[in-house]
C-alpha cells in the first residue's frame, strides 16, 4: 500500500472489514469447506502489510482447517502455499526451528 494513501490508517482499518464480511459471506454461501481458503486470504493481507502477530494465527488456522480434508489439488496446492509463507514468516523473525518443522511437515516430498 502506498504511503501516500490519505488516512492510511483508516484504510487498512476498511479493508480488513471487507476481508472479514468476505470470510462470513463465503462461509454462510459455501460452507465450512472453503474456510481455510478465507483464513489464507486474511493472513495474506496481514502478511503484505507487514503485520505478522495477525498474519501467524490466520496462517497456522488454515492449516489446521486443511488437515481435516482430503488432498484434492486444489486444497493440496492452497496448502502449500499457506506453509510456504508460514515458513518464510518464521524465518523473517528469526525463528528458523519453527520454520524448518512447517517445511518438514508440509513442504517435503516424500
Amino acid at each position: 500500500m502506498s504511503r501516500t494513501v490519505p488516512r492510511r490508517h483508516r484504510s487498512v482499518v476498511e479493508a480488513f472489514i471487507s476481508f472479514r464480511k468476505y470470510q462470513m459471506l463465503r462461509k454462510e454461501h459455501d460452507g465450512a469447506e472453503y474456510e481455510a481458503e478465507t483464513w489464507y486470504n486474511l493472513g495474506r493481507g496481514f502478511h503484505q502489510i507487514s503485520i505478522f502477530k495477525l498474519a501467524f494465527p490466520c496462517y497456522e488456522r488454515c492449516l489446521e482447517l486443511l488437515r481435516d480434508y482430503d488432498d484434492r489439488p486444489d486444497r493440496t496446492a492452497l496448502k502449500r502455499a499457506c506453509a510456504w509463507n508460514l515458513q518464510l514468516l518464521y524465518a523473517t523473525v528469526r525463528n528458523y526451528k519453527a520454520a524448518q518443522e512447517i517445511i518438514d511437515m508440509y513442504l517435503v516430498i516424500e
